[in-house]
């Protein structure tokens, strides 16, 4: 199957993570917090100059580019098993045109050897800024909305404080961003920026003096 984000519309509409909606999510406190830090990144190929360290400088201006055969790949290890609910790209079509991608998928598991497809691919059109690709697609979300997170197991559920929903996880130490294609048929892509989104801490009590709001979260 194929799910389609359009850079129009309402966050409601599609997964595209518009600034209006980046910022509810910060008011939101908790719910999701960044993992990108704790990840060890790599790339199946990069151009001179422009290589993963590209991805993770918080620069607009500059980009990671390709340099090989589709399919593209941006790898993250971590050094243990972590929640995910979503992955973040920053795109920019007006700039980057046929270097922009448009058939995104992602991969998980324990080692590069394991991974598995978790949602069905995205098609993003002509995206520009943040789009938010989640592990587990809306339509699974509401299939399991009534199920229980139990230890161990693969797959879960957290409360997106502010949104009134439930937003899915999976656990992996390992995570993969496969490029299956760009806009206008192009061979090499742009990512401007990444950031993994896990859930956030659980607020047990909400302060309105920074002096108590350090108490707020259990860690």
């Amino acid at each position: 199957g194929r799910v389609r984000l359009s850079g129009g519309g309402t966050p409601g509409e599609s997964w595209l993570l518009s600034r209006a909606a980046a910022a509810r999510t910060a008011k939101a406190g908790a719910a999701l917090r960044e993992l990108t830090n704790m990840a060890m990144w790599s790339v199946s190929s990069a151009k001179a100059g422009n290589g993963v360290d590209c991805l993770l400088d918080r620069k607009k201006d500059t980009y990671w580019q390709s340099d090989g055969c589709q399919p593209h790949c941006i790898s993250a290890q971590f050094p243990r098993k972590v929640k995910l609910v979503e992955v973040r790209l920053w795109l920019d079509y007006k700039a980057d045109e046929s270097y922009t991608p448009h058939r995104v998928s992602l991969r998980v598991g324990s080692n590069v050897h394991d991974l598995r497809d978790t949602a069905d691919a995205v098609e993003l059109q002509k995206p520009q800024g943040w789009v938010a690709i989640p592990f587990v697609s809306p339509e699974d979300q509401r299939k399991n909305m009534d199920e229980e997170d139990e230890d161990g197991d693969e797959e879960g559920q957290v409360q997106d404080r502010g949104r009134a929903r439930t937003r899915a996880f999976l656990r992996a130490h390992m995570l993969q961003i496969v490029i299956q294609s760009n806009h206008q048929n192009g061979r090499d892509s742009h990512v401007r920026r990444v950031k993994i989104m896990g859930p956030g801490y659980h607020r047990i009590a909400h302060f309105q003096s920074s002096a108590y709001q350090m108490y707020e979260t259990i860690r």
